[in-house]
């Protein structure tokens, strides 16, 4: 029968409760759950060793600027949104005055998340 979860008279959309040993919740037909689900490997070891990485680079890069090595050069967008918001908090008094401090986070925001 179209529409039903294989052996229920219930159809695909339904909810079902699922009352595990920790906790109760509601999900749909579970065929369609175990259809939909992602199996998600984590490797401790993995993560461990990249996490390492990332201290050693960041640590190096550290190590560089504090013997008097210039910093890498910024790209030209991140150069340009610095210096839309150095302009918006340059503002920042304005938006308080009138009291839209708001309108300059949601400012703030919008300029970081052109970004992304």
């Amino acid at each position: 029968m179209a529409g039903l979860c294989e052996g229920s008279n219930e159809p695909a959309g339904s909810l079902k409760a699922i009352y595990t040993k920790n906790s109760v919740g509601l999900v749909g037909c579970i065929e369609e759950v175990a259809h939909n689900a992602i199996a998600v490997y984590w490797n401790p070891l993995e993560s461990t060793a990249k996490l390492q990485n990332e201290v050693g680079v960041n640590d190096r890069d550290i190590e560089r600027l504090q013997s008097g090595f210039s910093p890498t050069k910024k790209k030209r967008k991140y150069l340009n949104t610095d210096a839309r918001i150095s302009r918006i908090v340059e503002r920042y008094e304005n938006y308080k005055n009138s009291g839209d401090v708001v309108g300059y986070l949601l400012a703030i925001g919008h300029n970081i998340a052109g970004n992304f």
